[in-house]
């Protein structure tokens, strides 16, 4: 019994150290440089409905997105700035804004206060910008919802 669980511990342990047990960042595809720029967001609308009265501001994607590749997240490997060009998002609480490259043709955002409720992405690399499914997540009890999302590239003015 105690070679046996002796086993799956190494075997976990190989399978954490050698980088299958975690996403990671995957080579070059493409570079970072590639997929910065300024993009056009528009989003189907959420599912199920739900009232979130004042808190429907936390799952409010701005309608223009720049994707920084040489900001780096504070204390965040592998997460890149995302910035808004929207006026009203000046004075926002929403501090989390963040994109990284999870894989070959594919991306990750986080549009959250602090990271704890707000709206996260795994967005598809697409020959104009990308394409994927958006989810809120919530800090407490409440119905997590999903919705539709293209990132359009657009020209930055």
């Amino acid at each position: 019994m105690h070679r046996f669980i002796g086993s799956i511990l190494v075997v976990t342990w190989l399978a954490h150290s050698s980088g299958i047990a975690r996403p990671r960042e995957v080579g070059s595809w493409p570079d970072l440089d590639s997929i910065a720029g300024c993009y056009k967001v528009e989003r189907t609308d959420w599912q199920p409905r739900v009232d979130l009265g004042k808190d429907s501001f936390y799952v409010r994607l701005p309608p223009l997105l720049i994707a920084d590749s040489d900001r780096v997240a504070r204390s965040l490997p592998g997460w890149r700035v995302l910035r808004s060009l929207d006026p009203r998002d000046k004075d926002s609480p929403v501090t989390r804004k963040m994109w990284r490259r999870i894989g070959p043709g594919r991306i990750e955002i986080i549009w959250a206060p602090d990271g704890l409720s707000g709206v996260s992405g795994r967005l598809d690399r697409t020959e104009t910008g990308f394409r994927g499914e958006v989810r809120t997540f919530w800090d407490f009890s409440r119905t997590r919802q999903h919705a539709q999302a293209v990132l359009t590239r657009m020209r930055c003015s």
